[in-house]
């Protein structure tokens, strides 16, 4: 896989330290971050092939990733600049470096990048096959939704796809189709939730009041510490709403 070496132009950093920034800045933060995530991998892989992991998912993951890269970089940035990508490498070098002992197997948590390859395929028509691991009777694909696998079957599954229908089949050979339309259920699927957002432009005069200070009154301060509220509930991509009552959220105006 493919980096660079990235420089933020002074004209840039001010930019952005002042709340600007166009979209040849954000171009080059994102790029930015898309080789961390890539060398976060890199180094995962180096790091477990000291610790002989059981499985050799991680490798055949990484060899997916690149061979679909090379045909279809885009689909491949997409997953790759997930922040939870960037998450899954901090916890596997803590692990692989012993700073972060968990109860889960790391195999398990080496094997997530097998997700994250297949999903990079999915979205680029590919077609492919890969082992995934099976993590309480769910196999993940990140940006997609879950696959439901039949309690106390094998703690792996394998995902394959033609390029056009997608599969998710169980090592008792129970299979779950990812449908043409991930976002939405399917029996032994539930697809990943979307939220949907309006841009509403306003003025400072006009767009400031709504936000209040903890009393109530309107702040026409800009260094107060003011709060702004959800409408609630705000649900996780599957399972309970996280809580049933509004949302505050404290932020300083004047760092705003």
């Amino acid at each position: 896989m493919i980096v660079a070496t990235h420089t933020l132009p002074t004209a840039d950093f001010d930019a952005l330290a002042v709340g600007g920034g166009d979209t040849a800045t954000i171009a080059v933060l994102r790029t930015g971050q898309l080789s961390k995530h890539i060398l976060q991998i890199r180094a995962v892989l180096d790091a477990a092939s000291s610790a002989r992991p059981r499985s050799d998912r991680p490798s055949k993951a990484y060899g997916l990733l690149s061979s679909v890269q090379r045909t279809h970089p885009r689909d491949v940035e997409t997953v790759l600049l997930h922040p939870y990508v960037g998450a899954w490498g901090v916890h596997c070098l803590e692990r692989l470096y012993g700073l972060n002992d968990v109860g889960t197997s790391l195999d398990a948590d080496l094997g997530y990048l097998a997700t994250v390859a297949a999903a990079a395929a999915i979205r680029a028509g590919v077609a492919f096959e890969i082992n995934v691991p099976v993590r309480d009777g769910r196999v993940l694909l990140p940006g997609f939704g879950v696959a439901a696998v039949p309690s106390g079957a094998s703690d792996e599954a394998t995902v394959r796809s033609d390029g056009s229908v997608t599969q998710v089949v169980a090592a008792d050979g129970t299979r779950t189709v990812v449908p043409a339309e991930p976002h939405r259920d399917a029996p032994g699927w539930t697809g990943l939730r979307r939220l949907h957002a309006r841009c509403v432009t306003r003025t400072w005069p006009t767009g400031w009041p709504t936000m209040r200070c903890g009393s109530g009154a309107g702040c026409s301060r800009r260094g107060g510490l003011c709060w702004s509220a959800t409408t609630g509930p705000m649900r996780r991509p599957w399972g309970p709403a996280y809580g049933r009552s509004p949302r505050r959220y404290r932020r300083s105006p004047g760092r705003a």
